[in-house]
């Protein structure tokens, strides 16, 4: 006779909280997220994402016309999920193509670079934007030299334009890989290029 056996499973853990649509609350919403995942191994890369997700929410929809918007954190079997669920606006999500010089237009672009899988549904009366992060990151060797992360970020960015041109339409479920891949050559020119 076979008998099972038992073996623990961490508890999923899970947060909710709602902001006013105002820019001071970005600081809030970082600080929310540091409070509940202080030692994560990917909390930078969490922080990063969470405040572009607010700020889009605050930028793109209601919520920063006097809305409100709500942050999920949850944790379970070695996944982080962070959702910004906002007001609804006119436009849908889209990770779109910044012009070299453009001084935004880059935010989904870099959540897709930092989070394992992203994506969004809802429609105009509100959208739930989601990143998810594995307890390890296969982008570390990009954002652990010197903070020069967003510099190749920008430089992704610029580099490969229309490298991910299926990809900028609007996702409705959560996508699997990042918009950007790099070859090993191209990683070290653009190493070379930043320093």
């Amino acid at each position: 006779m076979l008998l099972p056996i038992l073996l623990p499973v961490a508890p999923a853990m899970y947060w909710r909280r709602t902001f006013p649509g105002r820019a001071d609350q970005a600081h809030e919403v970082r600080a929310f997220t540091t409070a509940l995942m202080p030692d994560h191994p990917r909390h930078d890369e969490l922080l990063l994402v969470v405040g572009e997700l607010a700020a889009n929410a605050l930028r793109h929809t209601k919520s920063g016309q006097g809305g409100m918007f709500t942050v999920d954190v949850s944790h379970a079997d070695k996944r982080t999920c962070v959702s910004v669920t906002d007001d609804g606006g006119p436009t849908e999500p889209v990770a779109a193509e910044a012009g070299e010089w453009d001084e935004s237009g880059r935010g989904l672009r870099t959540v897709a670079l930092l989070a394992d899988s992203w994506g969004w549904h809802g429609n105009d009366t509100g959208r739930t934007v989601t990143a998810v992060f594995a307890a390890e990151s296969d982008h570390d060797d990009l954002l652990n030299e010197s903070g020069r992360g967003l510099v190749i970020v920008d430089a992704l960015a610029a580099r490969r334009r229309h490298a991910a041109t299926a990809h900028d339409k609007p996702v409705h479920a959560i996508v699997s890989t990042p918009l950007v891949k790099l070859t090993v050559a191209e990683l070290a020119e653009i190493r070379t290029a930043v320093r």
